[in-house]
C-alpha cells in the first residue's frame, strides 16, 4: 500500500477504521440474507415431509381397512345362500385371517339393527365401507365399527369392530423420533388414534379439541392441506399435514416438532454466526497488526536513514570489503577495499552484477538468495571471489538484508581468508599425516599438565586407550582404564619427569584383570617453557605404543624355555632308558638267538649223517625236533621285533630292495620240506622296491609260515606279484589253499593278541599285529582280499615313498 504508508499515521488510521466499519456492515447484510433464505427453504422442506408422510399413512390405513372390508363382503355372500352353519364357518374363518376385525357377524336387518346405533342411518343404498366411532366397548377397549350396507338395500348387512391399537402401532412402527405425533381423526374431529415420539399414555380418544389453523385449513381445503400450528392436546408447536383416507370420513394428521425440523437451521446459524465473528476477529487482528507494521515501518526508516549516514562513513574506513546489492544483483555501493580485493576500479564496478566476481555459486543460486532475503534477516556463508587478473580469493561474507527509501537492499561484509584457508589445508594436512602415521605405527601422543590435571590425546592414543575417538577425556577418566596400583605410581613419574626433566619409561597392562590384556609402553619427557609457548613448566608429553604381542611374546618364549628344558629332561631320560633295553635285547637275541641257530644247525648235520648211514627210523624225530626249533626262533623273532623294532613311532628307514632277493631270502626262512611248495607268480616288471628288507622279510615270513601251516600238506602256496594303480605301489598276495578264516576273527585279525579256536599251539596272537605294524612304517596296508573253505588270499600293499 504505497499510497497508504505515504500518509500521515493519523490519516492511516482513520482509513483503517473506516475500512473495518465497511466490512462489518457488508458481513451484517451477508449473514441476514443467508440466515433468512436458510430458514424458509428448512421450513419448506418440514413441511413437504410431512405432506408425504401424511400422504403414505393414508394409504396404509385405506390398505388396514380394505382388508377388513374384504372379510364383510366374503361374510355378506356366505350370509345371503342362508345356510347359517356355513355363516359361521365363515366367521371364524375371517377372524382368524383379519385378527384386527373385532365382534365380526351379521345383520339380517339392516333397517331395524337397534344394537348398532347410527348404522341404519349410514346405509342410504350405497354400496360402500360404513365407518362408524370411535366408541368405548364394556371391556374399556376402543373401537370403530366398519359395516358392508345389504346388496341393492335388501338383505344381511356385515359388521366388524376394528381395533384402534392397531392404528396406534401402525403409527409407532413410523419411528419419526423428536417431538412428533401422529394422529386419526373421523370428519366431524373425532379423535380416533394417536401416537407421539416419544409415546405418551392414551388420551382424548373421540374429543373433538382441535387447533385454530386445522379447522381454517380444512375449511378450504377439505381433502389435503398442511398449516403450522401448536397442538391443542400437548401445546407443542409443529409442521402439520392431513390427508383424507381413500373412501372413508376418515383422515391422517402428522406434525413434526419445529423444535426438531429447525435444529439443523439453529446449528447452521451458530456456525455462521461463529465464522462471521471469527472473521471480524481475524480483520479486526489483521488492521491492529498491519497498524503496527506501518509503525514499525516508520520506527525502521528512520533508524535506517540514521543507519546510512554511518554506512556512509564505514564504506570509507573500514577494511574489509564492504558492498551493497540490490535484489536485481547489481552493485549499488562499495568502498575501495573491496575494489582492491577484486583489483578493479571503481569505473570497472560501478553498476556491475554480482556474477562479475562471484565464481563459487551459480546465478540461479546467487538470484534465490537476492530475491528471498527478509529486511533484518542475518546470513553467513563462504564464497569464492576472481580478481581481475584471474586469481582467485576465498572470502567469508556477512550480510544484512536492509530497507532503505522503500528499496531492499543487501548489505554484505567481504573479508579475505585465501591465506588462512591455505594456513588451515596445511595443517590439516599435517595433522592427518600425523595421525596416519601414528595409526600405521601403533604410536599415539600426549601431553599433560601435571599442575591443573588436564590432558590432551591423539586420536590414536584414545584408540589404545579404548576410548571413544571422538570424546575428550579427562585425566582421570584415562587413569581408570589402569588398574589401581599403577595409577600413583605413573602420576608419580610424571611428577618426576616434570620436576627432574629426565626422560621415563614404563610398560602398562589395559584391560580387565582377567582374561587377555593390553600392554602399553608409554614414553615421557617434560616440555620445555620455549616448546610449550610459554605455558606451565608442569607440562609432560610423549607418546605410547601397542606392546602386547611383544610382551606376550616374552611369556611365550619363557614358558616355551621350561618347557623345552623339561621335555628335554624327559627325552635324555627315555632315551637312557631305551639305549639300556636295546642293550639288553641285544645281549637277548645274541645269548638265545645264537644257540638256537647252532642248535639248528647240528641237529641238520646229524640227520644228513643219519641219512647217509640209513638210520631211517631216528630221522622223523629229529626232522619234528628241528621244526619245533624253527617255530621257538620264529616266535623269539615276533617277540624282539615287537619289543625293539615297532615300538618306534617314527616310519621305516626304505632303501632300493631287489625283489628277488627279498623273495629268497623269506622262502629260505621256511623248512626245507615247505619251500617246494612255494610258487611265485609275476604280474609285473618291478625288479626293486624302496622299503626295510629286514620289516618286510618279517612280515613276508609270518604270512608265509601262516599259510603253509594252515594248507593242506602239499598243496601250493603262491607268492603273487602285481602292479597297484591306486594308491600307486606293489601287491604282494599270498594265497593259501587252506579252510579259511573263522567269522569271528576277521574283524579283529591284525590286532595283537587275537588268535582263532582253532590255532594250534600256544601262539601269542603277534604274527599278523606285526604284519600291520610293519606296513604302516612303510606307509602301506595289510588287507585280507578273500577267505573262505577254497583258501584265504592276504595282500601286503607297499606304496611308494613319496618326494617327502
Amino acid at each position: 500500500m504505497p499510497t497508504l504508508n505515504a500518509l500521515p499515521a493519523r490519516r492511516r488510521l482513520l482509513w483503517l477504521l473506516a475500512a473495518n466499519g465497511a466490512v462489518v456492515l457488508l458481513l451484517a447484510w451477508i449473514v441476514a440474507t443467508v440466515l433468512v433464505d436458510s430458514r424458509q427453504l428448512h421450513r419448506q422442506r418440514a413441511v413437504d415431509a410431512v405432506d408425504s408422510l401424511a400422504q403414505s399413512l393414508a394409504h396404509n390405513v385405506s390398505a388396514e381397512l380394505q382388508l377388513v372390508d374384504l372379510a364383510l363382503r366374503q361374510l355378506r355372500l356366505a350370509a345371503q345362500e342362508g345356510d347359517p352353519a356355513r355363516t359361521d364357518t365363515a366367521v371364524r374363518d375371517l377372524m382368524r385371517s383379519v385378527p384386527a376385525a373385532m365382534r365380526l357377524r351379521v345383520v339380517a336387518d339392516a333397517n331395524a339393527a337397534a344394537e348398532e346405533p347410527g348404522l341404519p342411518a349410514a346405509f342410504t343404498g350405497v354400496d360402500r365401507l360404513v365407518v362408524l366411532g370411535p366408541r368405548e366397548r364394556a371391556d374399556g377397549q376402543w373401537v370403530i365399527v366398519l359395516a358392508r350396507p345389504p346388496r341393492g338395500g335388501q338383505g344381511p348387512a356385515t359388521v366388524a369392530e376394528f381395533d384402534i391399537a392397531r392404528f396406534e402401532a401402525l403409527f409407532a412402527g413410523l419411528n419419526l423420533g423428536g417431538k412428533s405425533a401422529v394422529s386419526l381423526r373421523m370428519d366431524d374431529l373425532a379423535l380416533v388414534a394417536r401416537h407421539t415420539d416419544p409415546p405418551q399414555p392414551r388420551s382424548g380418544l373421540g374429543t373433538r379439541s382441535t387447533s385454530r389453523q386445522l379447522i381454517e385449513a380444512l375449511a378450504v381445503a377439505p381433502e389435503s392441506g398442511t398449516y403450522l400450528a401448536a397442538t391443542a392436546l400437548d401445546g407443542i408447536e409443529r409442521a402439520n399435514a392431513y390427508r383424507r383416507v381413500p373412501g372413508t370420513p376418515l383422515r391422517v394428521l402428522v406434525g413434526l416438532a419445529t423444535v426438531d425440523t429447525m435444529a439443523p437451521w439453529r446449528r447452521q446459524m451458530a456456525t455462521t454466526l461463529s465464522m462471521a465473528l471469527l472473521a471480524l476477529a481475524v480483520g479486526a487482528a489483521a488492521s491492529v497488526m498491519a497498524y503496527r507494521a506501518w509503525q514499525r515501518d516508520d520506527r525502521r526508516r528512520e533508524m535506517l536513514d540514521a543507519e546510512r549516514a554511518r554506512l556512509q562513513g564505514l564504506l570509507v574506513t573500514v577494511g574489509d570489503g564492504l558492498h551493497v546489492l540490490d535484489r536485481n544483483g547489481l552493485l549499488v555501493e562499495f568502498n575501495d577495499a573491496f575494489a582492491a580485493m577484486l583489483g578493479r576500479t571503481r569505473a570497472e564496478l560501478d553498476g556491475a552484477h554480482v556474477m562479475l566476481w562471484e565464481r563459487r555459486y551459480s546465478a540461479s543460486q546467487v538470484d534465490k538468495v537476492l530475491h528471498s532475503f527478509a529486511v533484518g534477516q542475518r546470513l553467513h556463508f563462504d564464497s569464492r571471489f576472481e580478481r581481475a587478473d584471474g586469481r582467485l580469493v576465498d572470502v567469508a561474507v556477512a550480510a544484512t538484508g536492509v530497507r532503505v527509501h522503500a528499496r531492499d537492499l543487501l548489505i554484505l561484509w567481504a573479508h579475505d581468508m585465501t591465506e588462512v584457508h591455505r594456513t588451515q589445508r596445511r595443517l590439516q594436512a599435517s595433522e592427518a599425516l600425523l595421525e596416519r602415521t601414528g595409526r600405521i605405527a601403533g604410536i599415539g601422543g600426549w601431553e599433560i599438565d601435571t599442575g591443573h590435571g588436564r590432558i590432551a590425546l591423539t586420536v590414536q592414543a584414545r584408540r589404545l586407550l579404548g576410548l571413544p575417538e571422538d570424546s575428550t577425556p579427562g585425566l582421570r577418566q584415562c587413569l581408570r582404564r589402569l588398574p589401581g596400583s599403577h595409577r600413583r605410581a605413573v602420576m608419580q613419574g610424571f611428577r618426576d619427569v616434570a620436576r627432574s626433566g629426565q626422560p621415563w619409561q614404563i610398560e602398562l597392562p589395559i584391560g580387565p584383570a582377567e582374561g587377555r590384556r593390553r600392554w602399553l609402553l608409554c614414553t615421557a619427557e617434560r616440555v620445555d617453557s620455549k616448546d610449550a609457548g610459554g605455558g606451565s613448566d608442569q607440562r609432560v608429553a610423549g607418546v605410547i605404543r601397542d606392546v602386547t604381542e611383544r610382551h606376550e611374546g616374552s611369556v611365550k618364549l619363557l614358558q616355551e624355555k621350561a618347557l623345552r628344558l623339561e621335555l628335554q629332561h624327559q627325552a635324555d631320560a627315555q632315551a637312557a632308558m631305551l639305549q639300556e633295553r636295546e642293550a639288553m635285547m641285544d645281549v637277548l637275541a645274541h645269548e638265545v638267538r645264537q644257540p638256537l641257530n647252532n642248535a639248528s644247525a647240528a641237529m641238520q648235520s646229524a640227520l644228513a649223517t643219519l641219512r647217509d648211514v640209513g638210520e631211517q627210523a631216528v630221522a622223523p624225530r629229529l626232522q619234528r625236533a628241528q621244526a619245533v626249533l624253527g617255530q621257538v626262533m620264529a616266535r623269539l623273532d615276533n617277540t624282539l621285533a615287537v619289543a625293539s623294532l615297532l615300538a618306534r613311532q617314527g616310519p621305516a628307514a626304505r632303501e632300493d630292495t631287489d625283489l628277488d632277493m627279498l623273495l629268497g631270502v623269506t622262502i629260505a626262512d621256511m623248512s626245507a620240506a615247505e619251500r617246494v611248495r612255494v610258487v611265485v607268480q609275476r604280474e609285473t616288471d618291478v625288479r626293486t622296491v624302496s622299503l626295510d628288507m629286514s620289516l618286510m622279510r618279517l612280515a613276508l615270513r609270518n604270512l608265509l609260515s601262516n599259510a603253509l601251516k594252515y594248507s593242506p600238506p602239499g598243496s601250493e602256496v603262491i607268492i603273487r606279484l602285481a602292479d597297484s594303480e591306486r594308491p600307486l605301489g606293489l601287491c604282494i598276495d599270498v594265497i593259501d589253499a587252506g579252510g579259511g578264516i573263522e567269522p569271528g576273527l576277521r574283524g579283529h585279525l591284525f590286532e595283537r593278541g587275537a588268535r582263532g579256536r582253532r590255532t594250534p599251539g600256544a601262539e601269542h596272537g603277534l604274527g599278523l599285529y606285526i604284519v600291520r605294524r610293519v606296513m604302516e612304517l612303510h606307509g602301506g596296508a595289510a588287507q585280507l582280499l578273500a577267505t573262505g573253505p577254497q583258501g584265504t588270499v592276504m595282500r601286503l600293499l607297499v606304496t611308494e615313498e613319496s618326494d617327502d
